[in-house]
């Protein structure tokens, strides 16, 4: 699908999001009308749990459901507030992240919700007005009107939310929602990009040799922050002998 169309909708503070994210305001007229409930994952997502369950929740009354966005659990704090008075909306309506969200299709193409979205896109989203995208969007336009998902259903990840996994022992996704993604920037004394990793190398993806160099690139640049508290003389050691257990695992190839 042509992404071109959306390009002019990128949000400003998030310029890491492709114009692809808005593909997913597509989904009511790209899928099948005899399709009526769909469930959308980001790609920056790890699955722990049974989607089985999650989809059990699909919404019968409600046009969408999600987890509350944990950085901006209302709209007001998601930068909004202006925005809700304007158009007589409640700034302290609960705001979700619309990266899992199980969609009532059907709802969705009686009352035009997606072109209500990209109408918001169309007169904000070319400006600071709309800071998170097609989120925003979708938030407004949905104000009030959500299902909210359990809170494992979307737990955040990142350098801000460092031990909110630790507070849900039966996880059903994590989702990696700042910039820095799992592929770019490994650490793995942390546990989740630790997992990550170790379904990495277990799905195929990558040969042996083809894993151990992805290793390396993503973890080599956290090193030195992580090793700030030992001489440099420690630091090149290290380095010198991940380098070389790279080379020796390349020769026996």
């Amino acid at each position: 699908m042509d992404t071109s169309t959306f390009q002019d909708y990128r949000s400003s503070r998030l310029s890491y999001l492709s114009a692809a994210t808005y593909m997913r305001l597509t989904l009511p007229q790209q899928l099948p009308v005899t399709m009526e409930y769909v469930l959308y994952l980001d790609a920056d997502l790890l699955v722990l749990g049974e989607l089985d369950q999650l989809w059990q929740a699909r919404p019968t009354t409600v046009p969408a459901q999600a987890a509350v966005d944990v950085p901006n659990p209302t709209l007001t704090p998601a930068g909004l507030a202006d925005l809700c008075r304007e158009h007589g909306l409640d700034p302290q309506a609960t705001n979700h992240n619309t990266g899992v969200m199980l969609l009532n299709l059907k709802q969705w193409r009686q009352e035009s919700l997606a072109e209500h979205c990209f109408t918001y896109l169309e007169r904000y989203g070319r400006n600071p007005g709309l800071p998170h995208g097609d989120q925003d969007a979708i938030n407004l336009v949905l104000a009030g009107r959500w299902g909210t998902l359990s809170p494992e259903w979307n737990i955040p990840i990142g350098w801000r939310y460092t031990k909110a996994w630790q507070r849900y022992p039966n996880p059903g996704i994590w989702h990696f929602i700042t910039a820095v993604k799992p592929w770019m920037s490994h650490k793995p004394w942390y546990p989740p990009l630790r997992r990550y990793a170790s379904y990495l190398q277990a799905s195929g993806w990558f040969s042996p040799w083809e894993y151990l160099t992805w290793w390396w690139q993503a973890v080599s640049p956290n090193l030195r922050p992580a090793l700030s508290t030992v001489s440099e003389d420690i630091y090149r050691r290290v380095r010198s002998r991940l380098a070389q257990a790279a080379g020796r695992v390349h020769r026996r190839k």
